[in-house]
């Protein structure tokens, strides 16, 4: 069967609910923030809705909270993996070829991210702090039903990247502005796996 097409299945009548990622990861907010890493780098995500054990949503998580948090101290110490510049027993040399650079900081997500560090400073506060403490508790929700123009706008005036998609107070699915651009390229081979 083929996928479907612009021609086949017109942008102007889909719904959220068609472009929409179902079934949903979650995260609960007493869970550790080393815990939420691990589980945005297997699944290849940038983020999550928080879910109380009852269902109930309490706000959602990104890898952008995750920085902050790293970010936070006063400076960034010295040999950090993250911010180690190319050394002549690494891929682009003390003078580094400029397209050995552009192939060391443009990869796919997930390719090259360093193993987490479960020991030593990072690892302490990682572990330590809850995903409780880094959420955003607002959430920005929209209906299965909304039009994707309705969704486009909506995501374009909150200034959001992604929505979750409930219906009576319960979680259906996420839906992210590459999610939008997909359906309007015809590419509905990705739905249902964020």
């Amino acid at each position: 069967m083929e996928s479907p097409t612009l021609e086949s299945f017109p942008v102007e009548s889909l719904t959220v609910a068609d472009i929409m990622r179902s079934p949903v990861r979650t995260v609960r907010p007493e869970g550790s923030v080393g815990e939420l890493v691990r589980s945005l780098t297997a699944e290849r995500i940038s983020g999550m809705p928080v879910v109380e054990a009852d269902g109930s949503i309490v706000g959602v998580v990104s890898a952008s909270d995750v920085i902050r948090l790293l970010c936070a101290e006063d400076e960034i110490p010295a040999g950090d993996p993250l911010l180690a510049a190319p050394t002549a027993d690494r891929p682009g040399s003390a003078d580094p070829d400029p397209q050995d650079l552009l192939e060391s900081y443009f990869v796919a997500a997930g390719d090259r991210l360093p193993p987490l560090q479960d020991e030593g400073p990072r690892g302490s506060l990682l572990a330590e702090t809850r995903v409780a403490d880094i959420m955003t508790a607002a959430t920005f929700t929209i209906s299965p039903t909304a039009s994707l123009r309705e969704l486009a706008s909506f995501m374009t005036r909150g200034g959001i990247h992604r929505a979750l998609v409930v219906d009576g107070g319960a979680l259906l699915g996420i839906v992210t502005t590459v999610d939008i651009v997909r359906a309007v390229a015809g590419d509905f081979d990705q739905r249902g796996t964020g």
